[in-house]
């Protein structure tokens, strides 16, 4: 639980005095130190919730998890956060989901385009990060 004693202590030595909003986030959100932190405690969980074996596939954040930089900013335009699109991306790697980028009838389909054409099927499953916020935020 947050320690509103210890904010006020903090605002009255002159830091910047914390809003509703920073307060709300601090007790509420866990904080990850990077992308890889998040995927490690949550993909497995994620895949087993969308039908993707994890003992298959265990290898793939090491595989591929750098792999989604050149669409962080892509992506977060769009209105999603790095950690879930890096979720999204590394599903495309997988079965079933592989089958509507990688190995289309039609050929390669771009990645980034297939998270953001398909990340609200997705969102309610993806734990928060730092960069999200609860309904009642907004």
């Amino acid at each position: 639980m947050f320690n509103f004693a210890e904010l006020e202590k903090k605002q009255k030595n002159g830091r910047r005095k914390k809003t509703i909003r920073e307060v709300k986030k601090a007790t509420l959100t866990p904080h990850y130190k990077n992308h890889y932190d998040y995927l490690e405690k949550h993909l497995p969980t994620i895949f087993k919730t969308v039908g993707i074996n994890w003992d298959w596939n265990g290898g793939i954040i090491g595989a591929h998890g750098d792999k989604g930089y050149c669409y962080k900013n892509k992506w977060e335009k769009a209105g999603i956060d790095f950690c879930h699109g890096m979720v999204l991306y590394l599903m495309t790697y997988c079965q079933p989901y592989s089958d509507d980028v990688r190995q289309t009838k039609e050929g390669f389909k771009d990645p980034s385009e297939w998270v953001i054409e398909n990340y609200n099927k997705f969102k309610n499953i993806l734990p928060q990060t730092e960069n999200t916020h609860n309904i009642e935020d907004n």
